[in-house]
């Protein structure tokens, strides 16, 4: 965004209006190869520069999205074609888990390629097509609902600790629901809208919902988290036991650098009122779609569909399991530390079973 800022000092002029319409392109990243240059200045023609993403009519501070979304582009593309191989592989190993996170991927890469064709189209044309920023949040949104939708399903082991949901479908329904709402009219405001020019306030209040639902998604994440690998230690499921703490270091970084991410951004606005550092305002945004791919990835990785995927699905046995432990030793915890009743069969990785 451009200001244009009229002054005069000049107490007869304090009722002069201007009107009329400017047109601003940024001339900054316009190049010609040496090459082409030389050789039109023989034919006697003026040398045009080359136009680069950098030339364009986007404001210098937005000049590295066009980049920086293509290759965000480029690496879930790289991501969705390894997840589609690995699904073709092993097929018979896909299950729900796996259908959610190919849509998150799906998601991701349709976003990352509509933001790529917004900043491309705005650097072009000088205007922001609506339609598509609004296409961009909105599937944006839905991947983040999603994302958090999957991962706390994971984290209350739906699928390898209990069958279904149960009774938390309804509640993870309804946070989810408000989620992809309040992301929504924050996402499209914010891109569309003029929120920028408006109050803090105005910011705070489309902020705040969205803060506050996060801080309830990763409250519950982990304490669901707790009690899965409480229950998964109890069945001395030594496969699950070692997936699930993986995946919990995993939400736990993430969780660490957006704390940490969060305080610089507020340190950089508090220390930068004028916006003195606008070269680097990208890396606000960059980081978040960063860590959210390497998010992603790990997760991909962890469950990824393959032969060994079996010994982490549900099954009546780890039940039966179990409560054959509750029985004998009063408590999983207390089986295992020094009771008189057996111990119950342990998983090993390679299928067996050791007494």
């Amino acid at each position: 965004m451009y200001y244009l800022w009229f002054v005069t000092c000049d107490e007869d002029l304090a009722a002069v209006t201007v009107d009329g319409a400017t047109e601003w392109k940024n001339p900054t990243g316009a190049r010609a190869t040496r090459g082409a240059t030389a050789a039109r200045a023989r034919a006697g023609h003026p040398a045009h520069p080359r136009p680069s993403f950098s030339s364009g009519f986007l404001p210098g501070a937005m000049i590295p999205y066009v980049r920086f979304f293509a290759v965000a582009t480029a690496a879930y593309a790289l991501l969705a074609v390894v997840w589609a191989a690995a699904s073709a592989r092993s097929w018979a190993d896909v299950g729900p888990l796996q259908h959610a996170i190919a849509a998150v991927i799906a998601l991701a890469l349709i976003e990352q390629a509509m933001w790529f064709g917004d900043y491309a189209h705005f650097n072009r044309v000088g205007h922001r097509p609506a339609a598509t920023t609004l296409a961009a949040v909105a599937v944006g949104c839905a991947r983040r609902t999603l994302c958090r939708g999957v991962a706390l399903a994971v984290a209350m082991g739906t699928g390898a600790v209990t069958p279904s949901l149960g009774a938390a479908k309804g509640k993870l329904a309804a946070l989810c629901g408000t989620y992809m709402v309040a992301a929504s009219a924050l996402g499209a405001l914010t891109s569309v809208g003029q929120v920028d020019d408006l109050t803090g306030g105005a910011r705070a209040l489309l902020g705040l919902p969205v803060a506050a639902l996060d801080a309830v998604c990763v409250l519950w994440l982990f304490s669901s988290l707790s009690k899965t690998l409480a229950t998964v230690a109890a069945r001395r499921a030594a496969a699950k036991l070692d997936l699930y703490r993986r995946f919990t270091n995993a939400l736990a970084v993430m969780v660490w650098a957006s704390i940490a991410f969060t305080a610089y951004e507020t340190y950089a606005k508090v220390t930068d009122p004028f916006a003195a550092r606008w070269r680097l305002e990208w890396v606000h945004t960059a980081f978040w779609v960063a860590l959210d791919a390497a998010f992603t990835a790990a997760v991909a990785l962890l469950f990824r569909p393959c032969p060994a995927a079996a010994r982490f699905a549900y099954s009546e046995a780890d039940a039966e399991s179990e409560y054959s432990t509750l029985e004998k030793g009063g408590s999983g915890i207390a089986a295992l530390g020094g009771g008189k009743a057996p111990l119950p069969a342990l998983e090993v990785d390679g299928g067996g079973k050791r007494e």
